[in-house]
């Protein structure tokens, strides 16, 4: 592998932890500064490794050297105040640095702050802990560049006149953050698993980056890690069908003709063990029904085999607690399944395309199903046309097209 793929390689999954680590010993307010010696460091890397050997441990290179320029950095800054603008106080300390195991998941929750939206949380998290480049974030928030760039330069700013350090010596002391970091960490793998993206209907770097976020949760202690443990067993179940989702043409394959041979059996055994582990909960979140209905989809044969009855019975459950249009939706479509058509059309009646935002596809396909359950293939037809009218990219248009091509 080329120096410059090492490095690469190294700043998507060593950045967040080398920023995490400098930002607890001098503070968020030196954020930007921070920023700057580790994409100084990465540039140091490409070049000296280019010319010699990769180091034995380059994580640690990276660490070392992006706290000697970063130190180097303060220094001068301090000079400058002290002799210049006395008025102004620089807030460091570089001598004696403690290891903080749980650095990167405190800027997790900075990141996570109550006063920011759910978006902008993901995009903080995405950009400092992830490694993301703003592109690559514009992308997973269907949002232009520029635009988003302004948003987080904000988010940041807002947070710095806030918290101007990590001060949390107990994770205990900001539980009620945990349940926005779970959010945004599910946001950015529905980001992934269910892309609107043209050229990449499934974004693996978001699933498995929010697979990694939400693993360094699990290994956190906190008072509500049985839900974490939930969120990581759905997230795993989802994941191990990827295999069987999308064709060597990059088109989607839906779950009722997906080969189940190729789902990931040790990836569903990894979902089971934390399943486990979430059932011990004091109490049941939005997430272990979720996790719940996908450990049965996983765990069942064949399509026509699918208990749709349990299903629905979870999704009513689900839906009296999370009034998300698409949890509905599902209920919806899982009744048609169970062979409630009236219930089900009931519920799709009573919502709006609207209500779906760039998801309205799913609205209008649904409703194809209903009709073609009520053996109505005009309206079949109408509905699917508008599915596919309204579809994101070219490849969930090419789904519906086959449906279209099937109806006699």
């Amino acid at each position: 592998m080329k120096a410059n793929e090492v490095v690469e390689n190294l700043f998507r999954h060593e950045s967040g932890h080398i920023i995490s680590r400098l930002s607890s010993r001098y503070g968020m307010i030196h954020l930007s500064e921070i920023e700057d010696a580790v994409s100084d460091a990465m540039v140091r890397a490409i070049k000296t490794w280019s010319i010699g050997e990769v180091p034995d441990s380059p994580a640690a290179w990276l660490y070392s050297v992006s706290s000697r320029i970063l130190i180097d950095v303060l220094r001068r800054k301090k000079f400058y105040y002290e002799k210049v603008a006395p008025e102004y106080k620089l807030s460091y300390e570089y001598e004696n640095e403690s290891e903080d195991q749980y650095s990167i998941i405190k800027l997790m929750l900075w990141c996570a702050h109550p006063d920011l939206s759910s978006k902008d949380q993901l995009g903080l998290m995405l950009q400092l802990v992830s490694g993301f480049s703003i592109k690559e974030i514009s992308g997973a928030l269907i949002m232009k560049p520029e635009a988003l760039k302004k948003r987080l330069q904000r988010a940041r700013a807002k947070l710095k006149s806030i918290e101007s350090d990590l001060v949390l010596p107990e994770l205990s002391m900001v539980e009620d953050r945990f349940p926005m970091l779970r959010s945004a960490i599910y946001l950015g793998f529905n980001e992934g698993y269910y892309s609107i993206n043209s050229e990449n209907i499934i974004r693996e770097d978001l699933i498995y980056e929010a697979l990694r976020l939400i693993k360094l949760l699990c290994q956190a202690p906190h008072q509500d890690i049985g839900i974490s443990h939930a969120l990581m067993a759905l997230l795993l179940y989802h994941t191990s069908r990827i295999p069987a989702r999308r064709t060597e043409d990059n088109s989607l394959i839906l779950l009722e003709n997906q080969d189940r041979k190729l789902w990931d059996q040790s990836m569903i055994k990894i979902a089971n063990n934390y399943m486990g582990k979430a059932m011990n909960s004091d109490y049941y979140t939005p997430y272990h029904i979720e996790a719940v209905i996908a450990g049965i989809h996983t765990q069942t044969e064949d399509y026509t085999s699918t208990d749709w009855k349990t299903i629905a019975d979870l999704y009513s459950k689900l839906q009296s607690v999370d009034q998300n249009p698409i949890v509905q939706l599902n209920y919806a479509f899982s009744l048609l399944n169970a062979g409630e058509i009236e219930k089900s059309m009931s519920i799709l009646k009573s919502k709006e395309a609207q209500d779906f935002g760039v998801h309205q596809y799913l609205f209008y396909s649904v409703w194809s199903n209903a009709y073609e359950k009520s053996e109505d293939a005009e309206n079949q037809k109408l509905m699917l046309w508008k599915a596919i009218d309204t579809a994101p990219n070219e490849a969930t248009r090419s789904v519906l097209k086959d449906r279209m091509s099937k109806i006699v």
